[in-house]
């Protein structure tokens, strides 16, 4: 075949994927289905682009196709392989390419690199990737590099043709040193850090004292600003001000002269932010590391107060520390026992919990060491780790009874038997129904739907549990109003704990209801002060925020972190034809949604008064957003014709898969999917609304512990919390959630404390529906809550609902049909 044992690996992928039918079975014709879409992408790929890590992942994959190599004369023993490991997480094509006159983006679902904010990138079902705006073309690049994706040289070749447009401009006039540009917020900072400078509010433009041209000409030069003849002119004047640290009220306050390098090294500071009145950089002192590692790099004189902040802040990080810590030696006394013990990680949480609410272990009692302030602790474990048992340990630890768990309805047999378990002579009431009385007990488990009527009946409380705590994420709600309610009983020496694996569901203001409850609001200046400080959804806000509740309230810990035991997830997606006749349905349903939408969006353009073709598009995108909750009927419609057109796929998917002889979790949306997986495959053992507690925990014993037992077809809303299903290891989603978080939580059912063996989430995806939409956005979105409750820092924003971007994905959709 005339290639060089460098490109063998190439050269094998292409054999395969030229002769590859997308059959699930090893039937000798290419990839198998599980591999199909990962080799086909490969093969449109250029060799260069792949990047080591994919070269070690596509070698590991050709290790099944032996013979088939062998007959089409490439021996797998010749192929060299790669000097890199896979990556861990995701699985998939991590490339830029150029196709079509376009640059793309190909990124496997899952990962965490998001092109859609920093290049203004949307999806494009044809392409099967992210398109770039051609006017970010010039951060490519740099992008790809920050996020180690390989660029193939075509698109290098391509990118490097593009002109560099001069971020602006600076002239000399009279004594000043004028800069003009369009508006740029990190380019304004920059211009703040400069002596002298001061803005003119008639005319727009910063002027700057032309003494400070040598620093005006490092500026120039890192913003790529030219400059005028007569600027470039003037005389260097030596100007060195050295960096300080100073205080100002309660954060570090960093003065410096303009340096991009410092600029840059502060803005990445978590919650940093420049003070136009003062001149000065503020950094919370929760970011004392990043304070001292400042100091160190660039001999910056401290003050003595900073100098005091500093050894101040040392029990801030230490709590920061305790926050993500993996044990702690103490114990609860009466809690637990033979053959029930926390585990190392579950003694950390409960420790940083009791620390929280100024308790300390001594002498293998706890004592309060400090006078009660009411707040309380959310416990931010992901999914599978034992929030429950942690949540117990606290009550137990404190004394706190009569308590009152809330949690979904489907958990609360779950809450009775674990509370049993762990503390011997415990009385427990199970709270149902809307009327009644209730009788004398040590605790209480209720469910969120049905606590309005209840929360004035219960007796005084010493302690509350709120589990899944993210149910309360809207204020405005009953139920949320009914948990204040219930919140206020607790005294202030009371115990006060929620519980959830995603407290951030969509958006970091999500917690607010969470913090009130735990009476830890005040702890961030209350309402208001959160909102503006959080509700931009900022890379460095987000960071911020993670690191201030660890300092107070918040511990979270992840499985890949704590059970390094326990195997990763993986994400696979499963793409079908649908159904040919039940496609036409759909396409026709979309055309009409379409087009209706994309007359909306026209005649909203047109409402707005706007006059240029940028805010028209603006004003139409924000319009529909505002409106999304109208349109949701259409959408819900284009996702449950996309979920009947691959029934036919998904027995035929289901089937072949049960002759692995392992067991099926299948996650539907919509019931009749439920139903559908329920009678072919599961003998009716389901999960879904409307099922009573009683056989909900029957169908989840009979799956866990009956070998006959295959499959257990369960509703993402009713079985996507608290439900534990080790017994198998692979998840099928007919249908998706809205959120990441439902997708998660789904999985988590599965990837769990007890779990043996690799989870795998397979996303059953009709091609070109809106199914694909769907998954791309989930992934989006996903960056979004990975910083507030991570704090992973990225730079992507949240840019609305998933309906929100759903609906202006289709109207964009329909005015390119119509260009």
């Amino acid at each position: 075949m005339g290639m060089s044992a460098d490109n063998l690996l190439y050269e094998a992928v292409i054999a395969l994927a030229q002769r590859c039918d997308g059959a699930f079975q090893q039937d000798g014709q290419g990839f198998n289905g599980p591999d199909s879409k990962f080799g086909k992408q490969l093969a449109s790929t250029p060799f260069e682009a792949w990047g080591k890590s994919v070269e070690a992942q596509a070698y590991e994959m050709l290790a099944k196709y032996g013979k088939q190599l062998s007959a089409l004369g490439i021996s797998y023993a010749d192929i060299p392989k790669p000097d890199a490991k896979p990556a861990s997480r995701v699985k998939g094509v991590r490339a830029i390419d150029l196709r079509n006159g376009k640059i793309i983006v190909t990124i496997p679902y899952g990962d965490t690199a998001n092109p859609k904010g920093p290049l203004n990138a949307y999806w494009h079902r044809d392409e099967r990737g992210w398109v770039v705006a051609s006017s970010r073309y010039g951060r490519v690049m740099t992008w790809a590099e920050q996020n180690g994706i390989s660029v193939s040289e075509r698109a290098k070749e391509f990118l490097d043709n593009i002109p560099k447009l001069e971020m602006g401009r600076i002239e000399l006039d009279g004594m000043n040193l004028v800069f003009r540009f369009d508006y740029n917020p990190d380019i304004v900072e920059a211009v703040r850090t400069i002596p002298g400078r001061r803005f003119d509010r008639e005319t727009s433009l910063w002027y700057v004292p032309k003494e400070a041209i040598s620093i005006v000409r490092k500026f120039a030069k890192d913003y790529d600003f030219s400059l005028s003849d007569e600027a470039k002119a003037l005389p260097d004047v030596e100007v060195n001000v050295g960096p300080k640290i100073l205080v100002h009220g309660n954060s570090f306050a960093l003065s410096f002269t303009y340096d991009a390098e410092l600029i840059s090294q502060v803005r990445e500071m978590p919650g940093s932010e420049w003070s136009p009145e003062l001149r000065l950089w503020l950094v919370p002192t929760e970011c004392v590391e990043e304070v001292l590692k400042f100091h160190q790099q660039h001999n910056a004189r401290l003050s003595p107060d900073a100098r005091e902040l500093i050894h101040a802040a040392e029990s801030v990080q230490d709590v920061i520390a305790a926050s993500a810590a993996h044990d702690a030696e103490i114990t609860v006394p009466g809690f637990g026992g033979s053959g029930y013990e926390l585990m190392a990680f579950q003694r950390a949480g409960v420790a940083y919990g009791m620390r929280a609410l100024n308790y300390e272990y001594q002498d293998g009692e706890w004592a309060r060491v400090a006078e009660p302030t009411g707040g309380g602790v959310l416990i931010g474990d992901e999914m599978g780790l034992g929030k429950t048992v942690q949540g117990l340990a606290m009550l137990k630890a404190t004394e706190a009874f009569p308590a009152v768990i809330v949690c979904p309805a489907s958990l609360k047999l779950n809450w009775e038997r674990e509370a049993k378990k762990w503390i011997s002579g415990i009385n427990v009431h199970v709270v149902s129904g809307t009327s009644g009385e209730v009788p004398e007990a040590d605790l209480y488990v209720i469910n969120y739907d049905i606590l309005t009527w209840w929360v004035e009946k219960f007796p005084p409380i010493k302690g509350i549990v709120l589990d899944e705590s993210h149910y309360i994420k809207n204020g405005t709600a009953q139920r949320s109003k009914a948990a204040i309610r219930l919140a206020d009983k607790v005294p202030i020496e009371g115990t006060r704990v929620c519980l959830s694996g995603t407290p951030v569901v969509n958006m970091p203001l999500e917690l607010m209801t969470q913090l009130r409850v735990i009476d830890r609001l005040d702890d961030f200046g209350g309402a208001s002060k959160f909102r503006s400080a959080y509700g931009r959804s900022s890379s460095r806000a987000l960071a911020m925020l993670n690191r201030k509740l660890r300092s107070i309230c918040y511990v979270r810990r992840r499985k890949m972190e704590v059970l390094t035991e326990l195997p990763p997830k993986i994400w696979s997606e499963v793409i079908v034809e649908g159904d040919k006749a039940v496609m036409k349905e759909y396409k026709k349903a979309e055309a009409d949604i379409i087009k209706y939408l994309t007359d909306l969006a026209l005649k909203l353009a047109l409402e707005s008064g706007a006059d240029t073709k940028e805010a028209q598009h603006e004003a139409w995108q924000k319009a529909l957003r505002a409106r999304a909750a109208e349109h949701l009927v259409a959408i819900a419609t284009l996702k449950q014709l996309a979920a009947k057109a691959k029934m036919k796929a998904a027995e035929e998917w289901v089937a072949d898969f049960l002759e692995n002889d392992k067991k099926l979790v299948a996650f539907g949306w919509h019931t009749d999917v439920v139903n559908m997986v329920s009678e072919k495959f599961a003998d009716g053992c389901k999960i879904q609304g409307g099922v009573s507690m009683e056989k909900r925990q029957a169908a989840v014993d009979r799956f866990q512990n009956s070998d006959s037992q295959k499959v257990i077809a369960c509703q993402i809303k009713a079985a996507g919390v608290g439900l534990t299903l080790t017994a198998a290891s692979d998840v099928l989603f007919l249908e998706q959630g809205w959120t990441p978080a439902d997708m998660d939580q789904a999985v988590d059912r599965c990837h769990r404390i007890g779990q043996q063996d690799s989870v795998t989430g397979w996303l059953m995806i009709t091609k070109d529906t809106i199914d694909e939409d769907i998954a791309a956005l989930i992934q989006a979105k996903r960056v979004v809550v990975n910083q507030a409750t991570d704090g992973v820092l990225t730079d992507d924003e949240n840019e609305g609902s998933m309906a929100g971007d759903l609906l202006v994905g289709l109207v964009e959709r329909g005015l390119r049909a119509a260009s």
